[in-house]
């Protein structure tokens, strides 16, 4: 039985009374002003904001750097979120540990947390792969802790060895205190003990709108971050076979970056806010996830699922979940392809009828939405703790 079909079965419970929800998230404010709720903690928040079955959400993010605190902004203004502005002074720390400093600076949220579980309690989702939130807040009977792992972090290509060094005692602790997992991937659960596995999906389910389909400018496409794991040998071996590729979005390796710009027929776009993602999409015919597999960290790339609702074809490195089977018409694994095969993949996604059939069902698959996942969620918790 499916994931799916687990969840439709056994958490179809109503919920009397709606939950206060905590979260300590991996993202902030300032990630989502600029590229908009796009990542997976701030997707789940999204869902929860709209999700009926919750009355309201701390957020608490980390604390702004001394170079932050004069930016003011927030996430976007919601009745049901409240997210208290904290500020750390310890430079050094932020210095010498970088992300893991994190793992100390979210102590200055402690007092809210007991305050939190003193006065209402509820669920306390926690996305953080360094903080360890205090025991006593847990041990609270009104207190349900939801650890998901929106990465397998103690594998993350961009973490050093000390800070995968904190990862494990986070997924040490998760295991001993968490009463529900979730996560990303069978691997990545695994690496805290086990769990349920809630591949990434959409969001934004009740905005469904009718597509026209415009002539794309470019054969291929990828959006965005550029990091050590991009493969940039394929992009070589598309512009060898001449065809035009853009590659849009935040880079995070200057390597990988000057190779890309390298190479013939590669055209490179900055970042951009998830409003975009769209309109990018429709530039060109097929989208790539281009990861090199000995870089995975047993992901499950959004971007998959945002180029198919668009009606864009994929073409990946590597299979990342059960659930691509799913729509084998429309995705292909290009490592095991030949360049006859991908020049008739090419074409085949062209159609107006390929690209049509493509997005509407992925937009009608009821395992495709955040809110349906967060919604039965919480249906479990309040059978099976309330």
């Amino acid at each position: 039985m499916s994931n799916s079909e687990n969840l439709e079965r056994t958490l179809n419970h109503s919920v009397e009374k709606p939950f206060q929800i905590a979260i300590l998230p991996y993202r902030g404010a300032d990630f989502a002003r600029r590229y908009g709720y796009t990542v997976r903690d701030l997707m789940i928040l999204s869902a929860l904001q709209d999700s009926v079955y919750v009355s309201s959400i701390l957020w608490l993010q980390r604390p702004k750097v001394v170079t932050e605190w004069l930016n003011r902004a927030t996430l976007i203004e919601h009745d049901k979120l409240s997210s208290p502005r904290k500020i750390d002074l310890n430079i050094l720390g932020q210095i010498l540990f970088r992300r893991g400093w994190t793992a100390t600076s979210m102590h200055t949220h402690d007092r809210a947390l007991r305050e939190w579980s003193i006065s209402t309690g509820g669920v306390l989702i926690d996305f953080h792969p360094f903080y360890i939130p205090p025991k006593d807040v847990l041990k609270q009977s009104n207190v349900f802790y939801w650890y998901d792992l929106i990465d397998n972090f103690s594998k993350h290509n961009l973490f050093s060895e000390f800070q995968k060094g904190l990862v494990k005692k986070k997924y040490d602790f998760v295991r001993e205190h968490a009463k529900f997992v979730s996560g990303v991937s069978e691997l990545a659960v695994e690496a805290a003990g086990g769990g349920l596995v809630i591949q990434n999906r959409l969001s934004g389910k009740n905005n469904k709108t009718e597509k026209r389909f415009l002539s794309p400018r470019y054969d291929f496409g990828f959006t965005g971050f550029i990091t050590d794991k991009f493969d940039v040998a394929f992009i070589n071996r598309l512009s060898r076979l001449g065809y035009s590729v853009l590659v849009r979005g935040q880079a995070y390796n200057n390597q990988v970056l000057r190779e890309l710009e390298s190479i013939k027929n590669v055209t490179l776009g900055p970042a951009y806010h998830h409003d975009k993602q769209a309109e990018i999409i429709e530039q060109f015919s097929v989208g790539l996830v281009p990861y090199k597999p000995t870089k995975s960290h047993d992901e499950s790339p959004i971007k998959l699922w945002q180029y198919l609702a668009q009606g864009a074809s994929v073409l990946l490195s590597m299979k990342f979940g059960s659930h691509e089977e799913r729509y084998s018409r429309s995705i292909g694994y290009y490592s095991l392809m030949s360049d006859t095969e991908i020049r008739e993949f090419l074409i085949r996604s062209r159609s107006e009828q390929v690209r049509r059939i493509c997005r509407n069902m992925i937009l009608d698959d009821p395992d495709m939405w955040w809110e349906d996942a967060v919604d039965s969620i919480l249906r479990k918790i309040a059978a099976d703790w309330r």
